[in-house]
């Protein structure tokens, strides 16, 4: 699982390369069912996690839900990004890990739009 990150993570520092012209900045609150989840990304060039999550079982049959913030950990220190993942509610691990799966692709895809044609900082670099 962690593995998948560092692929992930390094893919996204290649497309995103210098940064310019992107959005940067996205977030979004996800519902997926009972499940309610906060993803936000500012695609800054410096690696951050705040994984707020709990799962009400760690483990199940066939997934240990304790790998997500290591995927997670394993992206944004690859990718050079910030991210922050909070559990708002919900009682479904497989609900939650889906609204958090959901959130990020959704704050990615939205982060990546290209808006102007410099660095979206103020000091025109990041």
């Amino acid at each position: 699982t962690e593995d998948i990150g560092i692929v992930l993570g390094k893919a996204l520092n290649k497309i995103v390369k210098e940064r310019r012209g992107i959005k940067r900045f996205s977030s979004i609150f996800l519902p997926m069912d009972e499940a309610l989840v906060l993803c936000s990304i500012d695609i800054s060039g410096r690696s951050y996690l705040n994984f707020d999550v709990k799962f009400l079982k760690n483990k199940s049959e066939s997934f240990d839900f304790n790998l997500i913030e290591d995927f997670f950990n394993a992206v944004v220190n690859e990718a050079r990004i910030t991210l922050h993942i909070r559990k708002e509610r919900g009682r479904s691990n497989h609900h939650i890990a889906e609204a958090i799966f959901k959130g990020f692709a959704v704050c990615i895809k939205d982060a990546l739009k290209i808006e102007r044609k410099g660095v979206s900082s103020t000091k025109g670099k990041l």
